[in-house]
């Protein structure tokens, strides 16, 4: 197996999304956006082999590929992964979907459930229109804040790049400056917010008194989902987290998709409860196959 892997760039968009749109993925890693915003944390490579992608990653020192995409037969570029791997200090595949774990299952390889990648995909209109009984926490919130503040929630454009930029910053001088994945995503939002204009995503962001409080990215990640990648605002105000939400999912979402992707919480209690609390109809479930 003869792989030539050379590092992710910005020119690579066109062609990533041709094989993601080609084959209709559901995880949330497979945006052009994701791979090429956290590709200096993570190192992100790719080669085509066989007119099919592989996607070569590093973290911590450990390289590992990402599910092979546009391959005919699954379990095959699997096996040949998992030897060229042995050979090339690679330890394993990992987020591999349900279905494909499914098509793997009589290699007798060592597939372990990786829960804290698990994708959290919402219903639209539970997001955008906060109804019934159980979304009276969060309506209560949105309909405060709403209702003690003037604000502005409108499209980004880049003449509010340093503002949010700015705000940026100060959501990742408030955390724990010596945690690596906080300061990992932070470097994730600023490549995104650098290069809005070259990407395939739509912010929005919440303007309060003419200063940037709070900003939303996401974009198309299949015909019937729409991914979330970043939402950071000013914790001073109350409610405001579920405004952003709801304002963004019911303007930009809920008319043209079935479910919103609001990826993962990484194992993190405090994410893992946030999006626990907006009742998810159903969980992308992600796998890690070691070699």
């Amino acid at each position: 197996m003869d792989l030539k892997f050379k590092f992710i760039s910005i020119e690579d968009k066109e062609l990533f999304e041709k094989f993601f749109v080609e084959n209709n993925v559901i995880i949330s890693e497979y945006t052009f956006t994701n791979l090429y915003v956290w590709s200096k944390s993570r190192k992100v490579q790719y080669a085509i082999y066989k007119d099919g992608l592989i996607i070569l990653a590093e973290y911590n020192n450990e390289k590992y590929f990402l599910p092979p995409v546009g391959f005919s037969n699954f379990s095959q570029i699997v096996l040949d992964l998992s030897d060229y791997g042995l050979k090339n200090n690679i330890k394993s595949i990992k987020r591999l979907n349900e279905n494909e774990v499914i098509l793997l299952k009589d290699l007798n390889k060592d597939i372990i459930d990786d829960r804290d990648n698990y994708d959290y995909l919402y219903n639209t209109k539970d997001i955008g229109l906060l109804q019934g009984k159980r979304y009276s926490g969060k309506r209560n919130l949105y309909l405060n804040f709403s209702n003690d503040y003037e604000f502005e929630f409108i499209k980004y454009n880049d003449n509010y790049k340093d503002q949010c930029l700015n705000l940026s910053k100060k959501w990742i001088e408030n955390k724990d400056s010596n945690d690596k994945t906080l300061f990992n995503e932070y470097l994730a939002i600023n490549e995104l917010i650098d290069n809005t204009s070259k990407l395939s995503v739509t912010g929005y962001i919440l303007i309060m008194d003419g200063n940037v409080k709070g900003f939303i990215f996401g974009e198309k990640l299949n015909n019937d989902t729409f991914v979330v990648h970043f939402e950071k605002a000013d914790n001073e105000y109350r409610g405001i987290y579920q405004a952003i939400n709801k304002i963004y999912v019911e303007k930009e979402i809920m008319d043209k998709f079935e479910f919103v992707n609001r990826e993962q919480d990484l194992g993190i209690e405090g994410i893992r409860k946030a999006k626990e609390s907006y009742f998810p109809v159903k969980m992308i479930k992600k796998y890690t196959l070691n070699f």
